[in-house]
């Protein structure tokens, strides 16, 4: 899937990936994590990284497959460069044969995935702050993201991160010097 990128990964280099529905704290705790690390880490934020696409009345859709292989390379240019990378929301939605491709790729450069989740209402509260989303969508995603794959962590954004037990495990992976595959 991200062939050539993903053949030239530094394998000194650890990619965390955070998933979870739109709303559910990935980016808030992706800078959480940047900030509490006693090591070396990029956060790379797939809503920041990728392109605004054309949608002009008669330009074709893009290809979604080819459109995530392109994003997922340029986010992998990091770990490929040596740097360990947080990776925002970079799986596909809904959870089918693309997502569990690129769950596999990623697994096989050593990712480790962050299950992230809070309840209902807060997503609510969150998105409607925010000013973009839409709040039913993102309480639908709620049923099924995160249900085909384990995870090796999950994290209740909605908690406080610096007294979670969750949060201190990763940041035990992320600042220990030899990645544990």
């Amino acid at each position: 899937m991200c062939s050539a990128v993903c053949l030239e990964l530094n394998m000194q280099a650890k990619i965390l990936v955070l998933s979870g529905a739109s709303g559910a704290g990935k980016s808030t705790l992706g800078k959480y994590l940047l900030a509490a690390t006693k090591s070396k880490w990029v956060h790379l934020e797939a809503d920041r990284l990728a392109p605004d696409l054309s949608s002009a009345a008669g330009v074709e859709e893009f290809d979604q497959e080819v459109y995530l292989k392109a994003l997922l390379a340029s986010m992998l240019a990091w770990p490929a460069a040596g740097f360990n990378a947080i990776m925002d929301g970079v799986l596909p939605y809904p959870e089918g044969e693309l997502f569990h491709r690129c769950v596999r790729a990623l697994r096989k450069e050593g990712a480790r995935f962050v299950d992230v989740h809070a309840p209902a209402d807060t997503f609510a509260r969150r998105i409607e702050a925010r000013g973009v989303g839409d709040v039913e969508w993102s309480v639908r995603q709620l049923a099924d993201i995160n249900t085909s794959e384990s995870m090796d962590f999950s994290v209740n954004t909605a908690t406080d991160l610096e007294g979670s037990r969750d949060v201190s495990f990763i940041l035990r992976w992320m600042d220990s010097e030899v990645s544990d595959d």
